[in-house]
């Protein structure tokens, strides 16, 4: 007990002196980087309506990186209980990952929405066993659905009006993203579940049929009504949740791959036209890409309700990849569900390592997400996935023993630390993009003055050569009237200066457009040109009266 306490504190002070530090560092670079901003002519939006504007803006643009976050620490997890779960088989069932690093898997358990963790079937009834926690986790899932449905059936039997459309649109859509959201985020614990269905182990108590791994005190006999039931409905589910789930997405986005493509390309249009403003590229929604597609200089092309609908799962990723939220949903299923049937936790390791490279390589490859901090958040996630299953490999093979749990452990931690801290990094530089207001008129304004002096001082050096005509008198037939303000008059590298004067035909009056309606016509006449230079003196001049 004291060790572990003398463990625990042992970290506890590397973290504060880890965060300590980098806190330390974060809040100096913030106050360079705002005395940087203030020395540019640049200044915080200070502005309340703007401020919470921004921080919609980033919540929409952002909410991705959390999703991400979150699926892959109940990857993290569920793959920790499934390899703990193989382990008690073995002759060295406590190999697992170091105690510091095994007790904060361990909390990661909030992100697995683990309902049942605080509502056990017990509870409920008393004598419950691994049966009814298996019927609990399927059949409540499909009861949500069915009321996210009924509730977007009901708005839908409303009357159809123009004033309704746009609310008959919007509760689809809202009911296509929930139900997707709600598949993402149970069907691998859901999955797991119905898995552990299926895999039996000999016991003492149970030499010849065995028992379930999952519950010690149910037996695996073929002969029995109750599990023979039991069986058939752990199929039928496998058959509803990590089968036909997927297919049915992916059906749906492939039979409608080519309009959505057409829908990402304007959007990624949109995205690079805000990126090259300094915008936020959040702010679109998928009405106002309808609205603009809709224009008849745009084609006046119509999205159908069912891409509408299924908005909410592609606009995330780059055109051409719809395919990749489904992809992603069956790497998770196969990181943790699958791997049940794996009985040894050394192929467990290897397995699922050798999907994570498979998805790192994938994530590299296409660049699926439309924003690239999120792709850099996927493939950090997915590295770290791969690092943990390695690190337990290695420690199932006794390869890393000699190296301290405690130094081991912390290593693991610091690489959980380390993808959440990259993650709060590129939101911060999010918000500081959208926060900061650049005032370019007020960085004018500040040099306004030096710039109107160096173009009078311009103005007033550079030489001219006047027109003569052959009696010597100038060949300004017209007063000319000059600007108020003085003329911004380029300077050029050298004046051209003629050698030898140069005897020119006599021309007929040359009328020159004027820049400006401020200037009068300006008569030129055909005349010997003198080289030498003569400066321009500014006067405001009276216009001749008729």
């Amino acid at each position: 007990m004291g060790d572990t306490f003398l463990m625990l504190g042992l970290f506890a002070g590397v973290v504060l002196c880890v965060g300590g530090i980098v806190g330390g560092l974060v809040l100096k670079k913030k106050e360079n980087d705002k005395k940087q901003m203030l020395a540019r002519g640049s200044s915080f939006v200070k502005d309340k309506k703007k401020q919470d504007n921004i921080i919609k803006l980033l919540v929409k643009e952002n909410k991705l990186k959390a999703f991400m976050l979150v699926v892959t620490f109940q990857v993290l997890y569920q793959f920790h209980q499934v390899t703990a779960a193989a382990a008690k088989m073995t002759e060295e069932p406590d190999r697992s990952f170091p105690t510091p690093a095994k007790e904060v898997v361990a909390y990661l358990q909030v992100f697995n929405f683990e309902f049942l963790q605080w509502i056990p079937p017990a509870c409920v009834k008393p004598g419950a066993d691994f049966y009814d926690t298996l019927m609990t986790k399927t059949i409540l899932p499909l009861i949500l659905i069915g009321v996210i449905v009924l509730v977007a059936v009901l708005k839908l039997m409303r009357p159809s009006t123009r004033k309704n459309q746009r609310k008959r649109d919007k509760a689809v859509a809202g009911a296509v993203q929930g139900v997707s959201l709600l598949i993402e985020l149970v069907l691998p614990s859901v999955t797991t579940t119905i898995c552990q269905a299926f895999v039996c182990d000999l016991y003492d108590d149970f030499p010849i049929n065995g028992a379930l791994r999952a519950d010690n005190t149910l037996m695996c006999d073929p002969g029995s009504g109750d599990r023979l039931f039991w069986e058939w409905y752990a199929t039928l589910m496998m058959i509803i949740y990590p089968v036909l789930m997927p297919c049915i997405l992916v059906g749906i986005f492939y039979a409608n791959r080519k309009e959505i493509d057409k829908v990402m390309n304007v959007w990624k249009q949109h995205d690079e036209e805000c990126m090259a403003r300094g915008e936020s590229t959040a702010a679109w929604t998928i009405q106002e890409v309808k609205a603009h597609m809709a224009l008849e200089e745009n084609g006046g092309h119509e999205i159908s309700g069912s891409v509408m609908a299924l908005a909410p799962n592609f606009m995330k990723f780059d055109p051409s990849c719809w395919w990749m939220g489904t992809f992603l949903l069956v790497v998770r299923i196969f990181q943790t569900s699958l791997l049940i049937f794996l009985s040894d936790p050394e192929v467990q390791s290897t397995f699922g390592a050798f999907i994570s490279l498979i998805c790192v390589c994938t994530l590299r490859e296409f660049e699926p997400y439309r924003i690239d901090s999120d792709d850099t958040v996927g493939v950090l996630a997915q590295w770290m996935l791969f690092i943990f299953m390695s690190i337990l490999l290695l420690i199932r093979v006794h390869v890393v023993d000699k190296i301290p749990p405690v130094l081991l452990g912390t290593a693991l931690i610091s690489i959980v630390f380390g993808l959440l801290s990259i993650s709060v990094k590129s939101i911060y530089n999010d918000y500081k993009n959208m926060a900061t207001k650049v005032q370019p008129v007020n960085a004018a304004g500040a040099a306004g003055g030096s710039e109107e002096n160096k173009s009078t001082e311009i103005t007033a050096m550079i030489p001219v050569v006047p027109m003569l005509a052959a009696d010597g008198t100038s060949a300004l037939q017209q007063p000319v009237m000059l600007p108020v303000q003085p003329a911004m008059v380029p300077l050029p590298p050298q004046p051209v200066m003629l050698a030898a004067p140069v005897a020119m035909l006599p021309q007929q009056p040359v009328m020159m457009q004027p820049p400006t309606a401020m200037h009068s016509p300006i008569v030129m006449m055909g005349a010997p040109m003198v080289h030498q230079p003569i400066p321009i003196v500014q006067q405001q001049q009276e216009q001749p009266k008729d």
